[in-house]
């Protein structure tokens, strides 16, 4: 008992600091960079996981806030596209930011190294975190 006494201290502040690392990506100004990929040979996972690690490495860039990627969720609603191998989500601090990374050494680089020889469509929505009127 008195074992856990000593060590619930540094367990709340271990706590506390991973909430503190998680990005607020919903903060006004960010902007949000939404990939979705169709791969040249659908569903293949060793084409869909060199561009899931590829997508992380993202992070080292500037101004690269976060770095998120998932599959479709099937949906048989006709408004949802769930036709789609792989979403790529990547925040920014700000619009400058984005246009930064896509000049960037690293990004131009995976993109041709990585994304090029293993997608055949590529569609990408931006958009900018806007302060909530109330």
């Amino acid at each position: 008992m008195r074992t856990a006494r000593r060590l619930l201290p540094a367990l709340i502040l271990a706590l506390l600091a991973g909430c503190a690392a998680v990005p607020d990506v919903g903060r006004p100004g960010y902007v949000h960079h939404v990939v979705l990929v169709w791969l040249r040979r659908p569903g293949d996972p060793d084409d869909r996981r060199a561009l899931i690690e590829a997508s992380h490495r993202l992070r080292a860039i500037p101004g690269v806030v976060e770095v998120t990627t998932g599959t479709p969720v099937p949906s048989e609603r006709e408004v949802v596209d769930d036709s789609f191998d792989l979403a790529v989500t990547l925040v920014f601090t700000d619009a400058e930011a984005l246009r930064a990374y896509q000049r960037h050494p690293l990004h131009e680089r995976l993109r041709r190294e990585v994304l090029v020889p293993r997608v055949r469509r590529v569609l990408i929505y931006d958009y900018q975190v806007e302060k909530p009127r109330l």
